[in-house]
């Protein structure tokens, strides 16, 4: 009986082999993404630049470009001014203990609750901290305003600028209307996730330090930061920073720091409404004080010396021949009731001054005489 045969057809069977043996959709993308993730692998020969801060007080350094930091506070404890500060010294150099780190730096606040008119009296108030004419200067600072939009659109804002100006920090005060829900944990680690999204270089083009304003809880002995929000924001900032006012009196202290602590630093709107340092307000108003005080002093001194000068002037006066220093001292004593040092010096400074001669070899004290022509003499 015939047999029917196919003829052998290696490259069928190869065909047959590779298909049986070729990764799967699945395993291709995820051979894909691995690919993709190779150059966020940490390697002992990759070379990172130095940490590159804002801001800094006493030579302490904080605020790192591509990281986030945080501010928070009670509600009116003065937090849009400790902000106004912060940016004042960065684009005018200095402002009290605060130095900044970086020449040319680009600045950009969002607020995202104030009205125009108070996002501008911000603004405005910035350059006259920062000693600058009041004159735009986008290309180094921007203020936005997002009240009018809704939350979805804020955070779309906020993102789009970062990227479109990237900034060297971005002051973002009310993260809280950038999300749904603080409370909500989805909601809270959305919007802290791509916050550190938009501080790396890789998704906004250049490190970026941003600054979330975020208030505390209202207990007064509760200084955690409100919601799930707060919870994340304290565990991944770089630095968090409390304002707190006491008698007038705002300061703004280290909270957590990655690093080095950052020192605390005051500041409080002086009798003329300008807001000034606070330490270096104490110490003028402490020199005012004692200004006035030795200025007082001296006052009462002199008075007293005219006093005490008119009474050796009458006792002596009442000697016709002058009167021993001795006798002088003994009727001083008994008329102003000080020390016998004190009187010698009252003495000693009227013979100074040329108003009372002591004769040299005698030691009796007489009046000094006024000449015809108005020229003291004998």
């Amino acid at each position: 009986m015939e047999t029917n045969t196919f003829p052998f057809n290696p490259a069928a069977d190869d065909i047959v082999r590779n298909a049986a043996f070729a990764p799967t959709d699945e395993e291709l993308q995820r051979k894909e993404l691995v690919q993709s993730l190779l150059p966020l692998r940490i390697s002992v020969k990759d070379e990172y630049p130095p940490e590159v801060c804002l801001l800094q007080i006493n030579d302490i350094p904080f605020f790192a470009k591509g990281d986030i930091h945080a501010i928070k506070a009670k509600q009116k404890q003065g937090k849009p001014n400790a902000i106004s500060l912060m940016v004042a010294a960065i684009l005018g150099g200095s402002w009290g203990k605060l130095k900044s780190r970086l020449d040319g730096a680009k600045v950009m606040l969002i607020d995202t609750e104030q009205k125009g008119a108070d996002a501008q009296l911000i603004y405005n108030r910035i350059f006259d901290l920062a000693r600058l004419p009041k004159e735009d200067i986008f290309h180094r600072f921007q203020m936005f305003r997002f009240r009018s939009l809704d939350t979805q659109q804020k955070l779309d804002a906020t993102r789009a600028l970062i990227t479109e100006y990237a900034p060297d920090i971005v002051f973002i005060d009310g993260i809280v209307d950038l999300m749904g829900n603080f409370n909500e944990v989805d909601d809270s680690k959305l919007i802290i996730e791509e916050l550190m999204r938009l501080s790396t270089k890789e998704v906004s083009g250049i490190d970026t330090a941003i600054v979330c304003v975020l208030h505390t809880n209202k207990a007064t002995e509760d200084h955690n930061m409100r919601g799930h929000a707060g919870t994340m924001l304290s565990q991944k900032a770089g630095n968090v920073l409390e304002v707190v006012k006491n008698n007038g009196i705002m300061t703004v202290r280290n909270s957590d720091s990655r690093h080095q602590e950052v020192p605390e630093w005051s500041f409080m709107f002086n009798a003329e409404g300008t807001i000034v340092d606070a330490d270096e307000e104490k110490a003028r108003l402490q020199e005012e004080a004692k200004r006035e005080r030795e200025e007082a002093k001296a006052l009462k001194e002199k008075s007293l010396y005219e006093e005490r000068k008119d009474i050796v002037i009458r006792i002596i006066k009442q000697h016709e021949n002058g009167i021993s220093r001795k006798m002088l001292i003994t009727k001083l004593r008994k008329e102003i009731q000080k020390s016998d040092s004190l009187i010698k010096t009252l003495i000693k400074k009227m013979i100074d001054e040329d108003i009372i001669i002591a004769n040299k070899f005698t030691g009796i004290i007489i009046m000094k005489k006024t000449g015809q022509n108005g020229q003291n003499g004998q």
